[in-house]
């Protein structure tokens, strides 16, 4: 599973979908549902949750993602796994 620090990370995202981290979209690993950030803010869920929680089956990144997401290196002793980019 490929590594990236917090600034990799998001630079995919923005080359990917741009500046407009809304529009940003992520790919459940368990049910293959895609959600984007602006999807889970209008059912009322912290945007945050876009790549670690899926709206359609309850399922958590911290669970581990099956080989299919990204590790996000957020400093220098926490590592959190992500749904990949859809």
């Amino acid at each position: 599973m490929l590594q990236y620090s917090v600034n990799e990370w998001e630079s995919h995202g923005l080359n990917r979908y741009g500046q407009e981290k809304r529009k940003w979209y992520f790919q459940c690993p368990n049910c293959l549902q895609i959600q984007s950030v602006e999807q889970m803010l209008k059912e009322g869920y912290p945007p945050d949750l876009a790549y670690s929680y899926c709206m359609n089956c309850h399922y958590e990144a911290k669970k581990g993602t099956f080989g299919k997401g990204k590790i996000v290196q957020v400093n220098q002793s926490n590592k959190i796994e992500v749904f990949d980019f859809a």
